[in-house]
């Protein structure tokens, strides 16, 4: 006979002519062909919480696994410690956006930034809000831009006042593709209302024209508004790289040789250096998913705890945190008082800069036997691996399942009878549950 074990739906035997095809039962007392009836199907089901648990921590489990593989450089997997990319030298002021590594080795440069590309903005008059100073019925307006026209209307109602008709503006030609965006500054305080109007991109046009224009067809919301005051020119970015020629560009986002794309933030009166660093924007996401994932599994853990299988992966959880706290508070990782990880952002930035987050990773490593990375990963594996492990594989409905196909014989359930049945069949991981 045989015992289906599987966690998710198995058997406790496979039908009743296995339970009289085996005489071993005769310590139990038990007559062949006995009648199960009232046992139902004969199947084994953990229950709700049981079930929950082994889907949740299957999950949370390979992601906090595949987590520290990244960090710890383990499986074969490159540690993203490891993986270099441009990094710049000011990230207020330049910043990498892409990095196609060269086939030759990367040179260091340097960047000068004097302006950055700026799109045009229109800024209207501060109208009090509460007054009607707009022209009641349809409202038509046009706004050329790239070479396009395009005509914005709207109707506005003797009611509205000029927070209103200005909003009722700006939401319609946000509603129509002008190659602009509108909005409507209220200053409560001042109780006054103004639209400002901008251009999506950044940069002159090739006829250096203005980017955008705006005027009246029918009524008089753009003289009323202020709608066609520019108070900024768009403009083009200028740069050098390695104290070169200067480069003008209309976008901030410039192709910079070397395999890098970066990022025009502002200008300085500093050259930003370009060197080969640490990844620490993905060294930072990956150390969050670790944390998210971890939290997953604790949480997942801490519904079913009523299982003692399952308090003890809550106990190894904790234990493993609680052991390696100091370390992680270092690295910008705080432990609560119920075990979960709580992310300090600026302290852990700050570790991924001066290597502190990567110490916390590197005992991990192959042939590492210590360390909190050990035992993090050591036990995302082990949980992931059979999740099962860590529930009970038999609850009091198989107790009484057991109860109600023995029933019929007249013979008590006798836990010490079943116990031997135990030593002597070898179905031991199914019946020590039950002891």
């Amino acid at each position: 006979m045989t015992v289906n074990t599987n966690y998710m739906n198995g058997y406790l035997f496979p039908n009743t002519s296995a339970v009289g095809a085996n005489s071993i039962y005769d310590l139990l007392s038990l007559s062949y062909g006995v009648n199960r009836a009232s046992a139902g199907n004969g199947e084994r089901k953990l229950s709700a919480s049981a079930m929950n648990f082994v889907t949740e921590a299957k999950s949370q489990s390979e992601n906090l696994k595949l987590a520290m593989f990244s960090l710890t450089g383990k499986n074969k997997t490159a540690s993203v410690f490891d993986i270099k990319t441009a990094v710049s030298s000011n990230n207020d002021v330049l910043g990498i956006k892409a990095f196609d590594a060269p086939k030759n080795n990367f040179n260091d440069m340097t960047v000068k930034i004097d302006r950055v590309a700026a799109t045009q903005k229109n800024t209207g008059f501060s109208l009090n809000a509460d007054s009607k100073s707009f022209t009641a019925g349809l409202n038509i307006i046009e706004i050329e831009s790239g070479g396009k026209k395009s005509t914005v209307s709207f109707t506005l109602s003797v009611k509205d006042d000029n927070k209103t008709a200005a909003q009722k503006m700006a939401d319609a030609i946000n509603a129509k593709a002008s190659g602009v965006t509108a909005s409507v500054a209220y200053d409560k305080d001042k109780k006054t209302a103004a639209i400002n109007i901008e251009s999506l991109t950044t940069g002159r046009d090739d006829d250096g024209k203005d980017k955008f224009t705006i005027r009246d067809v029918q009524g008089d919301s753009v003289r009323i508004s202020g709608a066609d005051n520019i108070t900024r020119d768009a403009a083009n970015a200028l740069y050098s790289v390695g104290g070169g020629e200067t480069k003008e560009s209309k976008s901030n986002t410039v192709e910079l040789g070397n395999g890098v794309t970066a990022t025009l933030k502002k200008a300085s009166d500093d050259e930003i250096k370009i060197s080969l660093g640490t990844d620490k924007t993905a060294a930072l996401n990956k150390t969050r998913e670790m944390v998210n994932a971890y939290n997953g599994l604790l949480a997942a853990a801490d519904d079913n705890k009523s299982d003692k299988r399952t308090r003890a992966l809550i106990n190894e959880l904790k234990q493993t945190v609680s052991a390696y706290m100091a370390q992680l508070k270092r690295s910008g990782i705080d432990i609560t008082e119920d075990g979960y990880m709580k992310i300090n952002e600026k302290k852990m930035d700050e570790a991924a800069e001066n290597g502190t987050l990567k110490s916390l990773f590197k005992d991990g490593g192959a042939g590492a036997n210590y360390g909190f990375a050990y035992r993090m990963s050591r036990t995302a594996e082990k949980v992931n691996g059979d999740p099962s492990n860590f529930v009970s594989k038999t609850d009091e409905k198989n107790v009484q399942y057991f109860d109600d196909l023995f029933s019929s014989t007249g013979v008590s359930f006798n836990y010490a009878q079943l116990n031997k049945l135990n030593q002597m069949s070898g179905f031991g991981p199914l019946f020590e549950a039950m002891m």
